[in-house]
């Protein structure tokens, strides 16, 4: 730093006073900056925030975090529910490190996520309804209810390989996605997950899956699948009801089928149904009105026989 009355430059950091002629230095003439990602002051000339890496000089066209995000406990939250644009969320905000989301709500309309973030809270992103792009790193390993429940606009998401659950409500009435990739960490998907993700084409469902929820895939009806994971043990009440399913194999791994598990599925033609399944609730294929085939063990075909139409014809499994 610079003395402004005998131009010496030989001060030590932070001095306030010269040492060859006593003038003030640091109070008049030193201009302190401050990090806008996390606030840390800087010393005079920095382009690098000394505690989070920030660019201090960033005149890109991005709001500031810190003018939008504010963070409490590790936990980052969105300051203005009415901003459009686009958010980079830092790696370290307010002074802390940046670990769980919960947004809620919000106009924004794409987000980068920090590798430090390890859980989206519950409605972490719910009723964003004009996002459309998100990208989560992998280091993500829970993702809570209804976190991104009503994104009416986000066509796809591609979720993190360390996740285990898909939560209840993650994605129900996100009317616009078409293209997810479930993860083979994924064991179990949740009540209403899905519900009511009518653009929902094609889904593959890893063998690693073990229980689908209550509703799980409810009224999209759109949805095909090519096979049901080889582990599955059970299917929730009503988990694929009114769904575009045109023909299903029940694995021999699944003990329980619940409540109108199939119910309203209109153009499914053909299941099979083996003599694994020791428990099936009522009307699983109740209002499958174009089913043709049929293939099933007589045990169960006692309790299924009333909703299955007569024209279809019934072939029995040994």
């Amino acid at each position: 730093m610079k003395c402004p009355n005998c131009n010496e430059t030989n001060h030590e950091r932070g001095a306030k006073f010269c040492h060859l002629c006593g003038a003030k230095l640091q109070a008049d003439f030193i201009k302190t900056l401050k990090c806008p990602t996390c606030g840390a002051s800087q010393p005079a000339g920095a382009r690098f925030c000394n505690n989070c890496g920030a660019n201090i000089n960033d005149k890109s066209g991005v709001v500031k975090e810190n003018s939008l995000l504010y963070c409490e406990e590790g936990t980052v939250y969105l300051k203005d529910p009415n901003y459009s644009g686009h958010i980079d969320i830092p790696t370290v905000l307010d002074g802390q490190l940046v670990k769980m989301i919960r947004f809620e709500t919000g106009k924004l309309r794409s987000v980068s996520i920090p590798e430090s973030v390890v859980c989206i809270d519950n409605c972490g992103f719910a009723m964003c309804r004009f996002l459309v792009d998100i990208c989560i790193p992998n280091n993500v390993v829970k993702i809570g209810e209804n976190a991104f429940a009503w994104c009416s606009s986000l066509g796809k998401i591609e979720l993190p390989d360390k996740l285990s659950v898909i939560a209840n409500g993650m994605f129900a009435d996100c009317k616009r996605l078409t293209t997810i990739s479930i993860p083979d960490s994924v064991i179990h998907i949740g009540s209403a997950a899905f519900q009511s993700c009518e653009k929902l084409a094609t889904l593959v469902l890893p063998d690693s899956i073990t229980t689908l929820g209550e509703s799980a895939f409810l009224d999209c009806g759109n949805l095909t699948l090519s096979f049901l994971p080889k582990s599955l043990l059970s299917i929730g009440r009503l988990c694929f009801g009114n769904t575009g399913l045109t023909s299903v194999v029940i694995p021999n791994s699944v003990r329980s089928i619940d409540t109108s598990a199939f119910y309203g599925c209109k153009k499914l033609t053909s299941i099979v149904i083996p003599n694994s399944v020791q428990s099936i609730g009522e009307g699983i294929l109740a209002n499958c009105t174009n089913l043709r085939s049929v293939t099933i063990g007589r045990r169960n075909y006692e309790r299924v026989k009333k909703d299955i139409p007569e024209s279809a014809y019934v072939s029995f499994i040994d």
